[in-house]
């Protein structure tokens, strides 16, 4: 990824914009709340263990908010507050995984200008949300970003290890609900797939293995989409409309 010199201004308007959105969040201007399920199992003094994490329905993302938990009780603030703040952070993750991306097949003069416009339209976005789907669009952009990483011609071993680490946080990241879990576990099987067999293809060793890493990743991940399928399925029920009703109980619902 080579970049063109840029000036200071759309990077201070980057930080300023962020900051002043964590003054908002601080300031009590705006805030999101941790769901329900999650507040329960914190309630009820669930352990975070294997088994929490596999047989729950609400493991992965328990286990996601956790550090949420830990550094509200830290600093003595409502975790609520700590989860604005981690929003925040989402938002600039995305702005950052989105831009590098585009930098990696197309010269850019500044990419704090992309950066800057990403995330103020995000986080105007998130104003209209509830939290929890900006933890979805992080995923995908980690993804996509991971995805053009990995696919790059140019790659070295580096990029490579860039990619794996990337993939496994979207991962994470994606189960911070069923819908969007489920919707990102199945879109990005497909590029895993053919990079995977490009790979082989190309007999590209260190390519190969960091594919086989990724993949593991999805096997690993897939007996808690095979929980959260049949939970959705006996909630919805079968057929299109069921499945209609389940992608849109991961978007729809991450609005207001």
């Amino acid at each position: 990824m080579t970049l063109q010199p840029t000036s200071r201004f759309y990077q201070t308007l980057y930080f300023a914009a962020v900051i002043t959105y964590l003054v908002l969040i601080l300031f009590g201007a705006k805030e999101f709340h941790i769901w329900a399920q999650i507040e329960s199992l914190r309630d009820a003094g669930v352990a975070l263990n294997f088994e929490t994490v596999y047989a729950h329905p609400h493991g992965m993302r328990y286990m996601l908010v956790s550090p949420v938990y830990l550094i509200a009780d830290l600093l003595h603030v409502a975790p609520n507050q700590i989860f604005s703040v981690v929003v925040v952070m989402m938002c600039a993750i995305i702005s950052v995984s989105l831009a590098n991306a585009i930098a990696l097949f197309q010269k850019v003069k500044d990419i704090w200008a992309i950066r800057f416009f990403i995330f103020l339209f995000f986080a105007s976005l998130s104003l209209f949300m509830n939290g929890r789907l900006i933890f979805g669009f992080a995923a995908y952009s980690l993804m996509i970003y991971s995805v053009f990483l990995f696919g790059k011609e140019s790659a070295d071993n580096k990029n490579y290890f860039c990619a794996s680490c990337l993939t496994s946080l979207a991962i994470l990241f994606s189960s911070i609900s069923s819908g969007v879990a489920i919707s990102f576990f199945i879109i990005s099987l497909s590029p895993m797939f053919v990079l995977l067999v490009s790979s082989f293809r190309k007999r590209v060793r260190t390519k190969f293995y960091i594919a086989i890493y990724t993949i593991g990743l999805f096997l690993l991940y897939t007996p808690i989409i095979y929980d959260l399928v049949n939970k959705n399925l006996a909630f919805f029920g079968e057929g299109y409309a069921a499945i209609l009703s389940m992608t849109q109980h991961g978007t729809l619902n991450g609005f207001h």
